[in-house]
């Protein structure tokens, strides 16, 4: 039954059915039958549509194992979901590719390939939205239709310009003159914080933020051992083991201190009593210890400052990261001497239940990724090698091990204005032998090339106000931020940001495994790392735009601003394909297997030459109907 009838400026009328009103509005849900537990259920599936937070919070009610990423633990749950809501309302939605039929998870694969969607994600309405509101926005969409983006089959137009931060961005399908969808389109309008240019960043990337959402789901704590903490915060000494919070304060290299570190505890595992295991395999089994490890060091920097500087306990058990970390290395010491599988396990599940917190947590990542990997090669077994491979393809958090961080870049930066001198620094544009600590300085530099293209697309956003604007982040109240920092920095060494594409391939190449167990893993790799590289390449020239028109010719003296950045975006320039190729030549050299090489192939062809769109904005003729600009 036609339920509404529209004509478009261009003439066309559309009829929209009750079947399709419901497409948009509930979804398309199929059963399929599953077996869990030893017993048949059958599972309600999406076939497709479902572009209102009706229909999601149904689909959702009718699987209670799904959970949202946050309170995601794999050792209990189905599976998790991802969800943020950007500024004009509309919110993304990401669901486990089990919650999809074949058919509709394929459907999202296309619009992935040419940056216009992501896979296995869907678009909502905005929270308020019900019928009336849907046939209120179809019909305005279709009289402020964007020209160059709608095609045969496919309008994209503009509604709700009474507010220009909740204007919104619709595509609706039709074949023939039945509507068949709409939706929110991914890249939502420049206006405000809306903006999103879709990139690889944003389709891998599962953030937890301001705008993430949980759609009221809570964690039960009750029964965590965290419990205590959350009420009396002194006691995250009590449920620490000795092994961590007895650790020594960093006061010397952080690659020094990494070394003597892992000295003692090798000699710790090789000791240990089974009482002392039981507690730290406790301790590290904890969900929060491992998915909140953020929010646990911040909290103390921010209501027990006094107690971090004068309590040596204290301080390393609020450390968490660090903790894990530890946790990581005594388990896999412990393995190494016993052949057990604590380590292994541990693995399967940090690689399952990490979740990426905001960019302080990004930077940190790289630590714990770091060293999860050298240990994963120190025991080199078939059977783990294999494991981290295929689960590390699919994991939650990996774009933050795969975001590539120069630090031969954070070493140019540090080269102080006016230089009178010529410096190695300046010259090599990858030193594999460098040495140096880390220092807040360094996050700040990899915040400001990490902020999106919605804020570098503008021209104010250029190094000096995006220094100013991150400094501003973590000084006056948040300056325990900077605090926390500092301190959490003192573990890092430049090795923990080794290129991934250096580390990777130099893993794959000296441990075993079967290649045909680990085939579909790779070709997933190839594609996240590369299409995060092309977006990274993308990224890097907004952020140095203002140098894109210097060209110095000859190195001349003094070094000014101008000379070095350009050799900074003209050096990152040059990593991004050294790396790029790196990888796919490493892989290559693995097997000859005609489907990985032609993956290969085709994404070394792009390399210097993918370019992914940058941000939507509304266009002049439409925005001149109106009697201001958005």
């Amino acid at each position: 039954m036609i339920v509404e009838v529209f004509e478009a400026e261009n003439g066309l009328k559309l009829n929209l059915s009750d079947k399709a009103m419901d497409h948009i509005i509930k979804g398309d849900l199929s059963l399929r039958p599953e077996v869990k537990d030893g017993f048949k259920v059958i599972q309600p599936i999406l076939s497709g549509g479902m572009h209102t937070i009706k229909g999601w919070l149904n689909l959702k009610s009718k699987n209670n194992g799904l959970v949202n990423i946050l309170n995601y633990d794999h050792r209990i749950h189905q599976g998790w979901y991802y969800a943020r809501e950007l500024q004009n309302g509309t919110i993304v939605l990401r669901l486990p590719k089990s919650f999809y039929s074949g058919k509709a998870a394929n459907i999202t694969k296309y619009p992935d390939n040419y940056y216009k969607s992501g896979y296995l994600w869907k678009t909502l309405f905005p929270a308020d939205f019900d019928e009336k509101k849907v046939k209120e926005t179809i019909s305005e969409a279709l009289n402020n239709i964007d020209t160059e983006a709608s095609s045969e089959g496919q309008i994209v137009g503009y509604s709700n310009f009474s507010d220009p931060l909740k204007t919104l961005r619709v595509t609706i399908q039709y074949h023939g003159n039945e509507i068949k969808s709409a939706f929110p389109s991914w890249g939502q309008p420049n206006t405000g914080n809306n903006g999103k240019a879709y990139s690889h960043f944003d389709n891998i990337g599962f953030a937890i933020t301001a705008s993430s959402c949980n759609f009221d789901d809570v964690r039960d704590n009750k029964e965590s051992e965290m419990s205590i903490v959350y009420k009396d915060f002194n006691k995250i000494v009590d449920i620490t083991p000795n092994v961590f919070k007895e650790r020594d304060i960093v006061k010397i290299n952080a690659k020094k201190y990494n070394s003597n570190r892992l000295k003692n505890l090798l000699k710790y595992a090789e000791k240990i009593n089974e009482n002392e295991l039981i507690e730290i395999k406790s301790y590290l089994s904890i969900l929060e210890i491992h998915k909140d490890y953020l929010n646990i060091t911040k909290n103390a920097y921010y209501h027990m400052a006094k107690k971090i500087q004068s309590d040596k306990f204290f301080f390393n058990s609020i450390h968490v990261l660090e903790n894990v970390v530890d946790g990581m290395r005594i388990l896999a010491f412990y393995d190494l001497k016993n052949s057990t599988k604590y380590f292994y396990e541990y693995l399967e599940t940090l690689l399952h239940n990490l979740v990426i917190h905001d960019f302080t947590d990004s930077f940190l990542k790289k630590r714990l990724y770091s060293c999860m990997l050298d240990l994963v090669m120190l025991l080199n077994n078939k059977e783990l090698n294999e494991m981290f491979i295929n689960l590390f393809c699919v994991a939650p958090s990996r774009r933050e091990f795969m975001r590539e961080i120069s630090r031969d870049t954070l070493l140019r930066k540090r080269i102080k204005l006016p230089a009178h001198k010529i410096t190695s620094e300046l010259m090599i544009i990858i030193n594999p032998d460098l040495n140096f600590d880390i220092k807040f300085i360094d996050f700040i530099e990899f915040v400001k090339e990490a902020i999106g293209e919605t804020y570098s697309i503008h021209k104010q956003f250029d190094d000096e106000f995006r220094s100013k604007i991150i400094f501003e982040q973590y000084s006056g109240v948040n300056y325990p931020l900077k605090k926390m920092m500092d301190d959490s920095l003192k573990f890092m060494s430049c090795d923990d940001l080794n290129y991934f594409s250096i580390k990777f391939v130099n893993f794959i190449k000296n441990v075993d495994f079967d290649y045909s167990n680990i085939k579909d893993s790779i070709k997933i790799l190839i594609r996240d790392y590369c299409r995060l590289q092309f977006s990274h390449r993308m990224r890097l020239n907004l952020v140095y735009k203002e140098f894109w028109g210097f060209e110095p010719g000859e190195m001349y003296l003094p070094i000014d601003r101008n000379l070095l950045y350009t050799q900074i975006l003209k050096h990152e320039r040059i990593i991004n394909i050294q790396l790029l190729e790196n990888l796919l030549d490493g892989i290559a050299d693995l097997n000859d297997d005609e489907d990985v090489e032609e993956l290969i192939n085709s994404f070394r062809e792009k390399i210097g030459k993918e370019i992914p769109p940058i941000i939507d904005v509304i266009p002049e003729y439409i925005l001149k109907r109106y009697s201001r600009k958005i």
